[in-house]
Protein backbone atom coordinates (compact mmCIF):
# COMPACT_ATOMS: atom_id res chain seq x y z
CA UNK A 1 0.00 0.00 0.00
CA UNK A 2 2.80 2.42 0.84
CA UNK A 3 4.56 1.69 -2.45
CA UNK A 4 1.33 2.41 -4.34
CA UNK A 5 0.96 5.78 -2.61
CA UNK A 6 4.57 6.65 -3.36
CA UNK A 7 4.33 5.76 -7.05
CA UNK A 8 0.82 6.83 -8.05
CA UNK A 9 0.37 9.55 -5.44
CA UNK A 10 3.05 11.70 -7.04
CA UNK A 11 0.69 12.49 -9.90
CA UNK A 12 -2.81 11.75 -8.54
CA UNK A 13 -2.58 13.96 -5.45
CA UNK A 14 -1.42 17.09 -7.36
CA UNK A 15 -4.07 16.40 -10.02
CA UNK A 16 -6.80 16.18 -7.38
CA UNK A 17 -5.57 19.40 -5.76
CA UNK A 18 -5.46 21.15 -9.15
CA UNK A 19 -9.05 20.05 -9.69
CA UNK A 20 -10.07 21.64 -6.37
CA UNK A 21 -9.94 18.96 -3.67
CA UNK A 22 -8.32 19.89 -0.37
CA UNK A 23 -4.76 18.55 0.07
CA UNK A 24 -5.72 16.43 3.10
CA UNK A 25 -8.67 14.89 1.24
CA UNK A 26 -6.50 14.18 -1.81
CA UNK A 27 -3.92 12.39 0.31
CA UNK A 28 -6.59 10.44 2.15
CA UNK A 29 -8.21 9.25 -1.07
CA UNK A 30 -4.85 8.10 -2.42
CA UNK A 31 -4.06 6.23 0.81
CA UNK A 32 -7.47 4.54 0.96
CA UNK A 33 -7.46 3.60 -2.74
CA UNK A 34 -3.94 2.20 -2.49
CA UNK A 35 -4.83 0.20 0.59
CA UNK A 36 -7.66 -1.38 -1.39
CA UNK A 37 -5.05 -3.06 -3.56
CA UNK A 38 -4.44 -5.45 -0.70
CA UNK A 39 -8.10 -6.50 -0.88
CA UNK A 40 -8.65 -6.75 -4.62
CA UNK A 41 -8.04 -10.08 -6.33
CA UNK A 42 -5.73 -11.27 -7.76
CA UNK A 43 -3.14 -9.24 -5.79
CA UNK A 44 -4.55 -9.49 -2.24
CA UNK A 45 -1.20 -9.77 -0.47
CA UNK A 46 0.22 -12.72 1.41
CA UNK A 47 -2.80 -13.00 3.71
CA UNK A 48 -4.83 -14.64 0.93
CA UNK A 49 -2.31 -17.47 0.62
CA UNK A 50 -2.32 -17.96 4.38
CA UNK A 51 -6.13 -18.04 4.39
CA UNK A 52 -6.20 -20.58 1.56
CA UNK A 53 -3.73 -22.83 3.37
CA UNK A 54 -5.49 -22.46 6.73
CA UNK A 55 -8.95 -23.17 5.28
CA UNK A 56 -7.77 -25.96 3.01
CA UNK A 57 -9.17 -24.37 -0.14
CA UNK A 58 -7.52 -23.09 -3.30
CA UNK A 59 -6.25 -19.56 -3.69
CA UNK A 60 -8.76 -19.11 -6.52
CA UNK A 61 -11.62 -19.84 -4.08
CA UNK A 62 -10.34 -17.22 -1.63
CA UNK A 63 -9.93 -14.70 -4.48
CA UNK A 64 -13.45 -15.39 -5.77
CA UNK A 65 -15.00 -14.80 -2.35
CA UNK A 66 -12.93 -11.64 -1.88
CA UNK A 67 -14.08 -10.08 -5.14
CA UNK A 68 -17.46 -8.72 -4.00
CA UNK A 69 -16.19 -7.07 -0.78
CA UNK A 70 -13.29 -5.55 -2.73
CA UNK A 71 -15.62 -4.12 -5.37
CA UNK A 72 -17.90 -2.72 -2.65
CA UNK A 73 -14.84 -1.14 -1.01
CA UNK A 74 -13.99 0.72 -4.21
CA UNK A 75 -17.64 1.70 -4.75
CA UNK A 76 -17.56 3.30 -1.29
CA UNK A 77 -14.36 5.18 -2.18
CA UNK A 78 -15.95 6.37 -5.42
CA UNK A 79 -19.07 7.54 -3.58
CA UNK A 80 -17.01 9.45 -1.00
CA UNK A 81 -15.07 11.25 -3.74
CA UNK A 82 -18.22 11.92 -5.77
CA UNK A 83 -20.17 13.35 -2.83
CA UNK A 84 -17.21 15.50 -1.79
CA UNK A 85 -17.02 16.86 -5.34
CA UNK A 86 -20.74 17.62 -5.31
CA UNK A 87 -20.47 19.24 -1.87
CA UNK A 88 -17.75 21.67 -2.92
CA UNK A 89 -19.11 22.22 -6.45
CA UNK A 90 -16.36 20.59 -8.50
CA UNK A 91 -16.65 19.60 -12.11
CA UNK A 92 -14.34 17.48 -14.26
CA UNK A 93 -11.26 18.74 -16.04
CA UNK A 94 -11.95 20.90 -19.09
CA UNK A 95 -11.92 18.97 -22.36
CA UNK A 96 -8.96 21.07 -23.51
CA UNK A 97 -6.83 19.66 -20.65
CA UNK A 98 -7.64 16.04 -21.46
CA UNK A 99 -5.38 14.17 -23.89
CA UNK A 100 -6.94 12.70 -26.99
CA UNK A 101 -7.63 8.99 -26.53
CA UNK A 102 -6.09 8.04 -29.86
CA UNK A 103 -2.83 9.84 -29.04
CA UNK A 104 -2.64 8.19 -25.62
CA UNK A 105 -3.14 4.72 -27.07
CA UNK A 106 -0.62 5.28 -29.88
CA UNK A 107 2.04 6.88 -27.66
CA UNK A 108 1.56 5.01 -24.38
CA UNK A 109 -0.68 2.05 -25.15
CA UNK A 110 2.13 -0.37 -24.39
CA UNK A 111 2.25 0.82 -20.78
Amino acid sequence: AVANVMTTGTFTIPLMMRTGYRPAFSGAVEAVASTGGQLMPPIMGAAAFVMAEFLGVSYLTVAAFALLPAVLYYVAVFMAVHFEAKRIGLVGLPKADLPRLREVIVERGHL
